[in-house]
C-alpha cells in the first residue's frame, strides 16, 4: 500500500465520523489517517486566509488537529461529516489565528505611538536641560 501524503486527501477517508471516533478511543493510527485524509482541506482554508491576515498555514494546520483530536468525542455524525466538522474547526481556528494578529499589530502600532511620544517628549526635556545647563555655565566676562 503506498504511503499516504498529509497533503493530498484520502480517496477512501472515512466520511461517516469512523475516524473521528477511533481517533476518540485514543487509537493513533486513525489520528495519523486523519491527517493524511483531512490536512489538505484546512491546508488550503489556511493558505486562502493567508491572504488577508499574516497567519502561518503550517501553524493553523497543527493547531486544527490537535483541537480535532481533543473534540473527536464530540463529533457527532448525524449532525455532519468528518470533513465538515474538522473544516468548521479549521474556521474556527483561522478567525481566532487572524484576531490575534490583528490584535496583536494594532497593539504594536500603539506601543510604537507611545514610544514615539515619548520619545518626542524625551527629545524636548534633553534639549531644555542642555540649555539650562549651558545657561548656567555661561560665565560673563568683563
Amino acid at each position: 500500500m503506498p504511503a499516504l501524503e498529509p497533503d493530498r486527501p484520502d480517496p477512501t477517508a472515512s466520511t461517516d465520523g469512523g475516524l473521528l471516533r477511533a481517533v476518540a478511543a485514543g487509537d493513533e493510527g486513525a489520528l495519523s489517517a486523519l491527517w493524511c485524509a483531512h490536512s489538505a482541506i484546512v491546508r488550503r482554508l489556511a493558505t486562502d486566509a493567508a491572504r488577508v491576515a499574516a497567519i502561518d498555514p503550517d501553524e493553523v494546520v497543527q493547531m486544527t488537529m490537535t483541537k480535532v483530536w481533543r473534540a473527536a468525542a464530540t463529533f457527532d455524525p448525524d449532525q455532519s461529516t468528518e470533513q465538515a466538522f474538522i473544516a468548521a474547526i479549521a474556521r474556527r481556528v483561522v478567525v481566532d489565528r487572524a484576531r490575534m494578529t490583528i490584535d496583536h499589530e494594532r497593539l504594536v502600532g500603539e506601543i510604537a505611538a507611545r514610544l514615539t511620544r515619548l520619545s518626542d517628549a524625551g527629545q524636548t526635556a534633553l534639549r531644555a536641560h542642555r540649555q539650562r545647563v549651558a545657561e548656567a555655565t555661561r560665565v560673563s566676562c568683563p
